[in-house]
Formats: C-alpha cells, sequence, structure tokens
C-alpha cells in the first residue's frame, strides 16, 4: 500500500468499540522536513481494516511527553494509510522523514459531544511509571483541536522477592 495519505478525514470516531481486550494501535511519528523543521504526527486507527485509514493530527510534540493538566493544541491534518504505523524513512514526494516515537495502544474512546476522551497505554517509549495516560480532545476551529492530558493510571508495583 502506497504511504500517500487517505483523500479526505473521515468522522472522528472509532469503527467497533474499543477496550483493553480489543485495543487499536496509535503511534507518534517524528516528522523532520525539508526545510529543517519538524512537528509530531500522532497518528489514531479507527479500524482493524488498514483501508479506514488513521486519523492524524500534527503537534509540537509527542502525546506521552504532555504533562498532566496541561492542553496543547494540534492540528488535524489529512488522514494518512495504516501503513504508517510501522513505517519510517523518507515520505513520499521529498517532504522530508519520519522516525516513530511513540506507540501504543488505544485501550477506551468515548465521544461527549464534539470532544473524545481517549485512554492510550504507550509501549514505546517504555514508562515503568505509568500504565495508561487519558486524554481529552476538544475541537476548535480550522481543524484546530486542545489535546489535554488528564490524569494516568500507575504502573503495577513490581513483586517483591
Amino acid at each position: 500500500m502506497p504511504l500517500d495519505r487517505v483523500s479526505q478525514n473521515a468522522p472522528f470516531t472509532p469503527a467497533r468499540p474499543v477496550s483493553p481486550r480489543r485495543p487499536l494501535p496509535t503511534v507518534a511519528l517524528r516528522h523532520d522536513l525539508p526545510d529543517g523543521s519538524r512537528h509530531v504526527d500522532w497518528m489514531l486507527a479507527r479500524s482493524d481494516d488498514p483501508a479506514a485509514g488513521l486519523i492524524t493530527f500534527r503537534m509540537d510534540a509527542p502525546p506521552d511527553e504532555l504533562p498532566r493538566g496541561v492542553a496543547a493544541e494540534a492540528l488535524r491534518i489529512a488522514d494518512h494509510r495504516s501503513a504508517y504505523l510501522a513505517y519510517e524513512g523518507p515520505v513520499p514526494g521529498g517532504r522530508g522523514t519520519v522516525r516513530r516515537i511513540g506507540r501504543g495502544r488505544i485501550i477506551a474512546w468515548r465521544a461527549e459531544g464534539e470532544c473524545r476522551n481517549i485512554e492510550v497505554s504507550w509501549d514505546e517509549p517504555a514508562r515503568a511509571d505509568v500504565a495508561v495516560m487519558r486524554y481529552r480532545l476538544e475541537p476548535l476551529a480550522d481543524g484546530r483541536w486542545r489535546v489535554r492530558r488528564l490524569d494516568e493510571s500507575p504502573a503495577p508495583a513490581a513483586a517483591e522477592e
């Protein structure tokens, strides 16, 4: 499957219920552009079907680095192909390169009006202190969203020997 973007944005909802037993993948890619600038593309799968594409937000920093209670602005850009869940390297059309800096599983996805509450268990980078990070995404205007990291679930304590 080519790495170009999907032609249009689909609704910001999952195609099926999401749970810890039936998660959906998410990745954060550092996108280095030819002009020397960079940003993070946060991609969220909406379905198990690779043709469904990835909901994609452009952010200044990775979502897992947002401090608890802090909000950052994100721009919803064109949905991207599911191949980006595993891809690192040059972006077609001379648009720079991408490198995965985060990978996780969406274990909860709820709508509250226009807002979305998402829970992510990040696998990369490994976090010994946090099992799940919760985010609230609120639409602003012109494709902009406010991403706020809410609370978190601590990782289970290691068993003592």
